[in-house]
Order: C-alpha cells, then structure tokens, then sequence
C-alpha cells in the first residue's frame, strides 16, 4: 500500500489533560501525521507565572502540576522511542482550554482532542465548541477506548458548501493513504411544510431530489479530481443522525462546520455540532475561515 501525506495539513496539534480519550487522541494523531510536525499541548488552569516561557520542548513549567508534567514527558518519551522519525514538541500554556487551543487553529491546522467534555457535564464539550469557531484549520475529536482493527471506510458529509469541499479532500487523501473505501453522503429531506399534502407537491418533490442529486454528483467529481475512487450516497432524513448511521462502523468520518455563533446552533441547531455530541467515530470536522 503506497502511503501519502495528507497533503491539506502542515501540521497537526493534540489538546491534552492527562484524560484517557487524550491518550486515544494522542495515538490517532501518531498513526495519522506522516512526516506532518506534531505538537502536544497541555494547557494548565490559571495565569502563567512571571518569567515562565510556556514554549514548546522539555521545559517545564514552575506553576504547572508536577505530576501531569511528568506524565506527558512519559507518555511523548515513549511514542518517540516507538517512532523515532516521528517530529513531535511538546509546550505547555496557562488558560482556558478553548481559548489556548483555538489560538493554535490556523488555516493547515488540524487540532485532535478526546471526545470528553473536560469536566462539563453538557452537550457543549470542547471539541464541539472549537469545531464551531471560524478561522479556518479543523478539528478532529476521537472516541475514549478507541479500537481502529475493527473499522473501515471514510465517510464525508458533503453539501455543496466550501467547508464540505475541504472536507472531500480530506477524506480523499485520508482514503488514498489507507486504501480504505471513500463514500460520500449527501442527506435531503423534504420540506416540513410539504409533508402533510405529499401528493399535492410529489412533481416537487422530484425536482428537488434531483437538485440534491446533482450536489452529490458535483461532490463525487470533486473527489474524482483528487485522484480518489468514491462512492456516493444520497439519504433522506435529518443529516446528523443519517451521517453517524453511515460511519457507525467507520474508521473517519469527515464534515464541514457552517460557522454559526454558539446562539445560533443552540436556536438552529448545527450538524457538525449534533453529529460530535453524539459520534462513536473519529470525526474530523472542518472549521469555516474568518
């Protein structure tokens, strides 16, 4: 199996708190960073002390947790022992996590947390809430207890918008490194307001199918341009839950984030949102530029 770099990130950054999902987020983005720079980044509670740097390598901080520290410095020593070719730094911030971590999130970036919500008992976990921001850059959020032999495939959510067609290419180069099968899923449904007079609006109805078909198509030819063989699939229903049926036993699941304020998904409802809060695949969701 030839293997590529995923030519859209030129580097790739790990949130970490010593949780267990951070371990699992950590190995994901040892076996996905390919020759990409890779930095963990622990962010400490509270302000940085005086004189204290907060910059990448082996310096540790004078108000960060001793044993924390020690632990990344365990747990980086190690994946460097297993691979040495790897290019891995290390830094350590003080801050609100969502705050710290947002500010490593530029166009090229891709920022992998664990699925927990660090201590937030709600639906607005930190992945959520970093996916949701703009300023380009992605974010990947990866299940606690992962176990990636018994998935496979790359699912992307396509919708014919510019965070979608990032999103196929993503999952064209994630395919093409793997050889694992591209499928892209497009998700309509028919409008509310048409659902209870059917027959009146099924000549309707037709059009519109075929409109969302023609999206999938231009998404499938997106795909064909970077060189990738995809399948496509066009689904009724609500896209958050359709989009987490498909990639239920996937080995990545790829979609665009619209960029609404934290208001806005809360009134509206957001489907990179719905889709984090309650996916049982990694998921890579990529955020809208500025």
């Amino acid at each position: 199996m030839r293997e590529r770099v995923i030519t859209v990130f030129d580097k790739i950054v790990v949130g970490w708190d010593d949780a267990p999902s951070d371990q699992d987020a950590l190995q994901w983005a040892v076996a996905h960073a390919n020759g990409v720079p890779l930095v963990v980044v622990q962010v400490m509670p509270g302000r940085e002390q005086s004189g204290q740097s907060g910059q990448s390598g082996e310096h540790r901080d004078a108000g960060a947790p001793a044993d924390a520290h020690v632990d990344l410095m365990e747990v980086t020593e190690e994946v460097r022992e297993a691979y040495p070719e790897l290019r891995l730094t290390t830094a350590t911030v003080h801050g609100d996590p969502l705050r710290e971590l947002d500010d490593y999130l530029t166009q090229g970036t891709l920022l992998v947390v664990g699925a927990a919500s660090h201590g937030r008992s709600s639906r607005w976990t930190l992945g959520s809430r970093l996916a949701g921001r703009p300023g380009g850059g992605a974010v990947a959020v990866i299940p606690e207890g992962l176990d990636p032999a018994v998935r496979a495939g790359i699912i992307v959510g396509v919708d014919g918008s510019a965070a979608s067609i990032e999103a196929i290419g993503i999952g064209a180069d994630e395919a093409a490194r793997t050889g694992e099968q591209l499928t892209l899923v497009h998700v309509w449904r028919v409008p509310t307001e048409w659902q209870s007079v059917y027959d009146d609006y099924a000549e309707d109805v037709a059009v519109v199918q075929d409109m969302h078909r023609q999206i999938l198509d231009d998404a499938l030819d997106i795909a064909a341009s970077r060189g990738a063989v995809a399948e496509g699939r066009l689904e009724e229903g609500g896209a958050a839950a359709e989009l987490i049926f498909a990639a239920r036993d996937a080995s990545l699941l790829v979609v665009g984030s619209h960029g609404r304020n934290w208001v806005g998904r809360f009134l509206i409802g957001s489907v990179s949102h719905d889709v984090l809060v309650s996916m049982t695949s990694p998921t890579i969701v990529v955020r809208p530029g500025e």
